[in-house]
């Protein structure tokens, strides 16, 4: 009776742990269905809905990336890549390095048509320029997607026209390798500014300037713009992110112009986590000079002020600080959070 009682636990025990194996190879083989099935081949990229295949988003966005080139006289001067941003009107985003502020300029689209266009307006400091085709039959455009949610590691499509026309609207892959890096380098206006942007290692090659850089929703996350071209540098691209681009945009297209607010200080220092522990004081920009009559002298701010916000927007860089200051219009109310003398305090000015 005893060994009959042993068969049967026995059997009992043997059929659980059948039943635990085969749902784990079950899971398992789930997972690699998954991440096989998904074109990016990563399996948090199916649990999160981004399951659109690379060759749809790039068959749904390639025809609204379009070739750009600028001619003088009788000779091609410049190649590069754009965006069309609104298909009616036949907006197209670039960089204002690729249309300059002459020349006649022509643009092919995806599918060989070829069309003139115009100038509408661009920051040579921001780097980005709208022009307007002046043939909008047909036209395809990218939708805007939203550059302030985006994480170290999803999926990055560059698209644009590298090195000559022969390779038009060219497609790289890879991620997004950092979310707010910090460049000093000399605009197209001669100044010499610092700016936030997107790193990359989609290949991004000269002609790449001014094309889409696109997330896994088919999305237009930024504006390619920048390539360190160095020997022993790879996987190195940035892109303006598309959130500092759209009030560029906009404004452009409403007033054919770009005029940013200005706060009105110089010689930043950016507070870093180090030098914030160093000194007890909080991350945030240390104002080296205020001017007269702008609107930080008329907010009360003094030299060696620390901002940490702007209407309530964390403020720990100057390229952060340049950025929110982009976002205002003439005639916004603006709050100044600072540090100063061991305490914070908000100061307020109509921006003029």
């Amino acid at each position: 009776m005893k060994d009959y009682l042993r068969l049967i636990l026995a059997g009992i025990i043997g059929a659980l742990i059948a039943i635990v194996l085969y749902t784990g190879i079950i899971s398992i083989n789930e997972r690699y269905q998954l991440a096989n099935n998904n074109e990016g081949g990563a399996v948090n990229e199916v649990l999160i809905g981004e399951n659109i295949s690379i060759p749809d988003i790039v068959s749904e966005t390639s025809p609204s990336v379009v070739q750009i080139s600028k001619s003088s006289g009788l000779s091609s001067s410049s190649l590069g890549s754009g965006v069309i941003i609104d298909a009616a009107l036949g907006y197209v985003v670039t960089n204002f390095h690729v249309v300059g502020d002459d020349g006649d300029l022509t643009v092919t689209l995806l599918d060989g048509r070829v069309t003139k266009a115009t100038r509408i307006g661009g920051d040579a400091d921001l780097d980005i320029s709208v022009i307007k085709l002046e043939n909008t039959i047909n036209l395809t455009s990218i939708e805007l997607g939203d550059s302030s949610v985006l994480k170290a590691g999803q999926m990055a499509i560059a698209i644009g026209s590298p090195l000559s026309s022969e390779l038009a609207n060219t497609v790289t892959v890879g991620v997004i390798s950092a979310i707010s890096r910090e460049l000093t380098y000399t605009a197209p206006s001669g100044n010499v500014v610092v700016v936030r942007v997107l790193q990359t290692d989609a290949a991004i090659n000269p002609g790449n300037s001014g094309g889409a850089l696109i997330n896994s929703l088919g999305q237009l996350i930024g504006i390619n713009s920048i390539k360190v071209a160095q020997a022993g540098v790879e996987g190195l691209g940035f892109a303006i992110p598309i959130n500092d681009v759209k009030p560029i945009i906009e404004e452009i297209i409403r007033t054919g112009t770009v005029v940013h607010p200005q706060l009105g200080v110089s010689n930043l220092t950016n507070i870093t986590k180090d030098m914030s522990d160093y000194y007890k004081v909080p991350e945030g920009v240390l104002v080296g000079d205020v001017s007269d009559g702008s609107n930080a002298s008329k907010a009360g701010m003094r030299a060696n002020d620390i901002i940490v916000a702007i209407n309530q927007t964390e403020i720990k860089t100057s390229a952060q600080l340049r950025s929110a200051m982009y976002r205002l219009d003439f005639g916004d109310d603006l709050r100044i959070k600072l540090y100063r003398d061991s305490g914070y305090l908000t100061l307020y000015v109509v921006v003029k």
